[in-house]
């Protein structure tokens, strides 16, 4: 409280409060991606310039909800009691995209009983773009792939099954595609999502890429503005 009645706000101040937020897993990602994109509007301010009245007070605010970070819980351990097989988990992994943004989540699943699976967040990522959308949504894929592979290695075994979804059909297409010619920034992507698959799962005869409908698509809380506080993320 005293450090935002008595300092000035400037851009150097609100990178390292960022910075500060400790959360290697993703755990809280939809959050730290609001503060990403406002923080990337002032990329034309110089680091000790002080902000206008109207963003000295948008700031402040914004301090004031880091003191709920406290207030954010999760599960400790994803595995439900009445799982089927407590050492056999699937992971769905999931990517979206927008204008400045986009990224991937990755859930952790076991059958249960009754035929269903459960779902838990495992981990996830974010991350600033700005290329056209199709593009920036074959980008969020190479991060799901390497977000996948990453999850796979550190669980080993334990993971049996991993499935990718992305709600972008375009993407889908480039992806898909092992005979016509990609342009030099598609190719790319595409021999490196198709390989980071492979490194993951081992040889494929179908590449297990798949269409998620964007109104269903959780990982679009990490591709544009939303009003997400720190006391909307939580257990449930």
């Amino acid at each position: 409280g005293k450090l935002l009645d008595s300092t000035k706000i400037t851009r150097r101040l609100i990178v390292s409060k960022v910075a500060e937020i400790f959360d290697p897993v993703g755990l809280w990602e939809p959050y730290k991606l609001q503060l990403k994109l406002e923080q990337s509007d002032l990329k034309d301010v110089g680091w000790d310039v002080e902000l206008s009245e109207d963003l000295q007070d948008h700031w402040s605010q914004r301090f004031k909800e880091l003191l709920d970070i406290p207030l954010m819980t999760t599960v400790r351990s994803i595995v439900p009691e009445e799982a089927v097989n407590h050492m056999r988990m699937r992971l769905l992994c999931i990517s979206d995209a927008a204008v400045c943004a986009g990224g991937a989540a990755v859930y952790g699943g076991f059958l249960l009983p009754d035929g269903n699976y459960s779902c838990k967040l495992l981990t996830s990522k974010s991350r600033l773009m700005d290329a056209t959308v199709p593009r920036n949504e074959l980008s969020a894929v190479v991060e799901m792939v390497k977000l996948a592979y990453c999850t796979k290695k550190a669980l080993g075994d334990l993971v049996t099954e991993v499935l990718y979804f992305t709600d972008s059909t375009i993407t889908l297409s480039w992806c898909h595609n092992t005979s016509k010619k990609l342009k030099t920034f598609v190719h790319y992507r595409v021999v490196a999502i198709r390989n980071m698959i492979e490194w993951t799962i081992g040889k494929f005869d179908e590449l297990p890429l798949f269409h998620m409908d964007g109104t269903l698509n959780i990982a679009d809380l990490l591709t544009k503005p939303n009003k997400i506080k720190p006391t909307d993320l939580g257990i449930g």
